[in-house]
C-alpha cells in the first residue's frame, strides 16, 4: 500500500515539475496561445466542429466576423491539435524570444493571422465562383492552421538561426534546412498529404511576403488602423505602461525618420543662414555695425 501511494505521489512530483518547467522556459504569449488552442478545442467537442473555425460562407454570408479573430486558436481534430501545440511551442517560442518586445510579437502575430483569414475568405469565395459552383457550407474552413502558417511566415520575415526540431516524422528531416525554405517544404508536404492545396497555409504566405514588400505596414491601411484600435482598447482597459513600448516599436522607424527630418531641416537652416552670411561683404557689415551704434546713440 505504501509503495503503490510513493508511486503516485512521484508520478504527481513529476507532472508538477514538467508543469513547471513549461511555465517557467515557456514566453508569456506562446503560453497564452496554447491555453487559447486547448481550451477552444474541447469548446469546439461540445458544440460543433466549426465552432470558431473561419468558414467562408458563415463569414461572407451569415456575417459571422468574429470567425476571423478566434479561427487562428481552433482546431478540429485530435491529431491536429497535437501537431499544433508542438508547433507553437516549438516555433512559436524560439519566434517570441528572439523578438525584442513580446508585445509587438503578440501584435504582429494577431494581425498577421486575422489578415491571412481575410485573405483566405476572399481566395474561397474567388474561387468558388469563377468555377460556377455555389460556396457550400463545407467547402473550405481554416483552424489553428492560420496560426501556424502565420509562425512559419515570421521565418520569412524574422528568420531564427536555425529551424526548430520536431521528434515527429517527418519533421525531424527538416533540421539543416535553411529556414526559408520552410513555408515551402511545410505546403508542399500537407499538400502531398491531404491531396489538395492549403489555401490557408499559401494565403499566411502571401500575407508574410506582403509584410517583408511592405504592403501591411503602410500608415493607412487597414491592418495598421486595426492595430492601433486594440492598441486603445488595451491602454484604456490594462493601462499605458505596456502600450507606451509597444507603439514605441510599432512606429519605430517612423519616429526616427521624424527625428532625422528634423534634424535634416536644422542644417539646412544653419547652412542657409552660413552661406548668406559669407555672401555680405565685410564693408556691408561694418555698415550695419557703424547705422545701429548711431541709432542706440541717439535713443
Amino acid at each position: 500500500m505504501s509503495r503503490a501511494t510513493s508511486q503516485s505521489q512521484s508520478q504527481s512530483q513529476t507532472q508538477t515539475n514538467w508543469y513547471e518547467g513549461w511555465l517557467t522556459s515557456t514566453p508569456v504569449y506562446t503560453r497564452m496561445f496554447t491555453a487559447a488552442t486547448i481550451s477552444l478545442f474541447f469548446v469546439s467537442c461540445v458544440s460543433d466542429e466549426t465552432f470558431c473555425q473561419t468558414v467562408p460562407y458563415k463569414v461572407i454570408y451569415g456575417l459571422q466576423l468574429f470567425r476571423l479573430f478566434l479561427s487562428p486558436f481552433c482546431e478540429g481534430s485530435f491529431m491536429s491539435l497535437i501537431l499544433s501545440v508542438l508547433w507553437l511551442n516549438k516555433l512559436g517560442k524560439d519566434l517570441e524570444v528572439s523578438f525584442p518586445n513580446k508585445h509587438m510579437f503578440a501584435l504582429l502575430l494577431f494581425k498577421f493571422a486575422v489578415a491571412s483569414n481575410a485573405l483566405f475568405v476572399f481566395a474561397s469565395y474567388t474561387l468558388a465562383f469563377n468555377a460556377g459552383e455555389i460556396l457550400s457550407h463545407n467547402l473550405l474552413n481554416a483552424g489553428t492552421q492560420g496560426l501556424l502558417g502565420t509562425m512559419i511566415t515570421f521565418v520569412l520575415v524574422h528568420p531564427p538561426t536555425s529551424i526548430p526540431s520536431i521528434p515527429i516524422f517527418p519533421f525531424f528531416l527538416l533540421n539543416g534546412v535553411n529556414p526559408k525554405y520552410l513555408p515551402w517544404i511545410v505546403i508542399g508536404f500537407v499538400a502531398i498529404m491531404n491531396n489538395t492545396v492549403p489555401l490557408d497555409l499559401l494565403s499566411s504566405v502571401t500575407i508574410g511576403y506582403a509584410e517583408i514588400y511592405g504592403i501591411l505596414g503602410a500608415k493607412n491601411s487597414w491592418v495598421s488602423r486595426f492595430c492601433d484600435r486594440i492598441q486603445t482598447i488595451i491602454k484604456a482597459r490594462f493601462g499605458s505602461e505596456w502600450t507606451l513600448v509597444a507603439q514605441q516599436d510599432l512606429e519605430g522607424s517612423h519616429g526616427s525618420e521624424i527625428v532625422e527630418d528634423e534634424e535634416s531641416r536644422q542644417e539646412k537652416r544653419e547652412r542657409i543662414l552660413k552661406a548668406t552670411l559669407d555672401r555680405v561683404k565685410p564693408q556691408q557689415l561694418d555698415h550695419c555695425a557703424n547705422t545701429d551704434a548711431k541709432i542706440s546713440t541717439q535713443v
